[in-house]
């Protein structure tokens, strides 16, 4: 059973092993995400179409860094059932994770759904990034850990 399952492959999935790590050396992280690449700064996407950088300058990481820091990266794979009851991911694949906790860094692509568990968005928010700083904080100690 993986100790920890992050969903996402951007900065704050990389930031979740990092922190992982300084507290926890030796627990199994798996890493689930849709996309088949390495992390990358994401932000660099307008300079690599403008041929000011490359893909190798955009690597938010080394190519090293899923080993060194012995995280099981699932990429190219897309997670479509967390169920916390059962303490398991589901991938579109059909395999299935148990896991012991979760952390879930990617915003949902139409809606903010609530999850049973995280504290509910303001009523005057329109979408997920306009959660103010204060109920992100207290939503991230709650943040999908089962």
């Amino acid at each position: 059973m993986a100790k920890y399952v992050i969903i996402g492959n951007s900065t704050a999935a990389i930031g979740c092993v990092e922190g992982i790590r300084s507290k926890d050396k030796d627990g199994e992280i798996v890493l689930i995400a849709s996309e088949n690449h390495h992390t990358y700064a994401r932000p660099l996407i307008s300079y690599l179409l403008q041929g000011k950088t490359d893909e190798e300058r955009m690597k938010y990481r080394p190519d090293s860094f899923y080993e060194e820091n012995h995280v099981t990266a699932k990429l190219g794979e897309t997670v479509t059932k967390l169920d916390p009851e059962k303490k398991t991911v589901t991938l579109k694949s059909g395999k299935r994770y148990p896991m012991k906790s979760s952390l879930s860094q990617q915003a949902p692509r139409r809606s903010c759904r609530p999850w049973k568990g995280l504290i509910p968005f303001p009523k005057s928010s329109r979408s997920c990034r306009s959660m103010t700083h204060t109920h992100l904080k207290a939503s991230l100690q709650k943040t999908a850990v089962f």
